[in-house]
């Protein structure tokens, strides 16, 4: 099997639909650039297989790996320039009342200081549900964080980083999506009426992507009860809440609940789908017709069925996962159980290939001589059928630590190595307190 065509497509003018992302690391240099819609312009380093091509390049041969896209505040902190962020204010203008969005503003990480609300005819209404709707959106905070720039996520996601948080406990307990608050040396929850107060991190799952995050004053919000995201059906209406209540939430539906898997080492067995997507997801609420919690938002995502063109939407981690790991969160900052191993190697699934997109500096798959534009053809001598079953295989082999035997294509060439693994928690910065 012929290795894959590596396109450089360094300059060239991207028109692209939707999000495109894409991590990869070129002669040592870590790069992430995410394709937001209408044309920009790739990175000055920025190397793709020719066969991963979507959309349409202008000026070269070239395209991205179709994946998905973490928090807005974290993509906006690492754009390059204002017509970056441009694309990402008008990648959600169907949804937002355009007497208060500023097109073309670098501010498009929908902060506080960018007045902006969900269109009218999308908010919840309180005479459409059975609970305290105004209540019920009140427990959802904005959260800001920052993190040290030698941290080892500070290249992917930035320094700083924002998004939402649930209250979901009297003292100020608040549920978040992990990546926000990762390495974070600084937190701050700001309340619907303006209140800010200062937090630090309690824990961070890995497996589900949660985050907790104690108020270190009061909130003064009541606390969102928990529900059960099994119960949840598809095609159930939902409310994906951020931080502002009514104004900046948006009625939404179920569209699907299936398995997810994440280019940098994640699978959700189960991951909760809705539409349409909330423009600041990193952390809303997704809130049932009973007005409980039953997911935090994660990604923005394009994803289609049956041959159907891709619907704009959210994933959201269901709240389900929450419950096994909880105690431990707050008594050891994780889940007291081994951790997976973890390769540091981030995986774009092309057809039925699986092809390294990028690698960790420095991290196992990086030390074990792997490169950019291998292709994974075995896992202890049986081949991967899919992004989700390349990890379940690498876990399989044991904790973190242990040996993992791949084989690549690379050149034409089949090469075997061994990677010893490590736990990704080895790599980021702790706490400082729990």
């Amino acid at each position: 099997m012929d290795a894959p065509d590596v396109v450089d497509l360094a300059g060239a003018e991207v028109l692209s639909h939707g999000d495109k992302s894409h991590d990869n690391e070129v002669e040592g240099a870590g790069k992430r650039f995410s394709f937001i819609s209408s044309k920009v312009r790739a990175p000055r380093l920025m190397k793709v297989p020719k066969e991963n091509i979507k959309g349409e390049v202008l000026g070269k041969e070239g395209g991205t790996v179709n994946h998905y896209l973490p928090s807005m505040r974290c993509f906006a902190d690492r754009a390059e320039s204002s017509r970056d962020a441009e694309f990402t204010v008008q990648q959600f203008s169907h949804l937002w009342d355009n007497r208060t969005i500023e097109t073309g503003t670098r501010k498009s990480h929908l902060s506080d200081e960018l007045d902006w609300e969900i269109k009218a005819d999308q908010q919840p209404k309180p005479e459409d549900v059975a609970f305290d709707l105004e209540e019920t959106l009140s427990s959802v905070v904005a959260l800001h964080a920052r993190i040290p720039e030698d941290a080892f996520t500070a290249s992917v996601l930035g320094t700083e980083r924002g998004g939402n948080g649930v209250v979901i406990r009297d003292d100020g307990l608040v549920l978040t999506i992990g990546y926000l608050v990762t390495e974070a040396e600084e937190v701050w929850l700001t309340t619907e009426e303006g209140q800010a107060v200062a937090a630090h991190v309690v824990g961070y799952d890995q497996a589900s992507g949660f985050g907790l995050v104690q108020a270190l004053g009061s909130l003064g919000l009541p606390a969102m009860a928990l529900g059960q995201s099994r119960d949840l059906a598809e095609g159930a209406p939902v409310i994906v809440a951020g931080n502002g209540g009514r104004r900046r939430s948006v009625c939404a539906k179920v569209i699907s609940k299936r398995e997810f898997a994440g280019y940098w080492e994640y699978v959700l067995d189960e991951g909760i789908f809705t539409t349409p997507p909330h423009p600041n997801w990193g952390g809303a609420a997704l809130v049932g017709d009973d007005g409980k919690l039953y997911g935090i938002g994660s990604l923005f995502i394009q994803q289609a069925h049956s041959g159907e063109a891709p619907v704009d939407g959210n994933m959201i981690v269901p709240i389900d996962l929450l419950v096994p790991v909880f105690e431990d969160m707050l008594m050891f900052g994780r889940p007291n159980r081994p951790p997976h191993p973890w390769l540091g190697m981030y995986v774009a699934e092309a057809g039925r290939e699986l092809i390294i997109a990028g690698l960790a500096k420095d991290g196992p798959a990086d030390q074990a001589g792997l490169e950019v534009g291998d292709r994974i053809a075995g896992v202890a001598g049986e081949p991967p059928i899919s992004l989700a079953d390349l990890f379940r295989r690498i876990w399989a082999l044991g904790e973190a630590g242990v040996e993992v035997p791949l084989s690549v294509m690379r050149d034409g060439k089949a090469i075997h190595v061994s990677a010893r693994s490590a736990a990704r928690s080895d790599y980021l910065k702790s706490p400082r307190l729990h």
